[in-house]
């Protein structure tokens, strides 16, 4: 399913943000594609060793939030271009923050493909919403940094003013599982 990624505040440095979304047995595959100037962009290199890094959301960054829309909690689950990635639980709106148990990165990869084509894939292990969830209800969003250090941020919907990508009305993608 593929669904465009909105802009907070229009930039000409960003012609659009995609995501394609699949959801099969205990996999959520990921894949944004960005078309944008990538050398107006802030763009990390490939990190040699990526790992679990906190406030990956200072510079540029991807971002999923997963939750069973009948519960409160949530996961948030962040990536950046360099390869670092981190998952976190909450409880509620921005409460209880823990490392995540219930997501998991099993790869992402980014590709580069000319001056203004990238792409973006994330595949992350939910074995815990396998076989007890019907469908997910999914917030997709992004930080896009540029050379001067600007946060440009694109979200499903942005509510209230802010570019608040927890709040749960930006949660707005509902999916059901496929068939692999």
């Amino acid at each position: 399913m593929l669904t465009a990624l909105r802009a907070f505040s229009p930039t000409p440095l960003i012609q659009s943000l995609h995501c394609d979304v699949r959801w099969t047995q205990q996999t959520l595959y990921l894949e944004y594609q960005l078309v944008a100037e990538r050398a107006a962009l802030n763009w990390p290199a490939p990190a040699a060793n990526p790992q679990r890094r906190m406030a990956l959301w200072e510079h540029t960054c991807f971002e999923c939030f997963v939750a069973d829309p009948t519960a409160t909690g949530y996961t948030e689950v962040n990536v950046a271009p360099s390869g670092d990635w981190n998952c976190f639980d909450f409880q509620a709106y921005r409460l209880g923050m823990q490392a995540s148990s219930s997501a998991s990165l099993q790869s992402m990869s980014a590709q580069l493909d000319d001056k203004y084509q990238t792409r973006i894939q994330v595949e992350l292990d939910l074995p815990d919403w396998s076989e007890a969830v019907p469908a997910l209800q999914l917030g997709l969003s992004a930080i896009i940094e540029d050379k001067q250090g600007q946060r440009h941020y694109y979200a499903l919907q942005h509510i209230d003013g802010n570019p608040d990508f927890h709040h749960r009305d930006t949660h707005i993608l509902t999916i059901t599982r496929g068939i692999e």
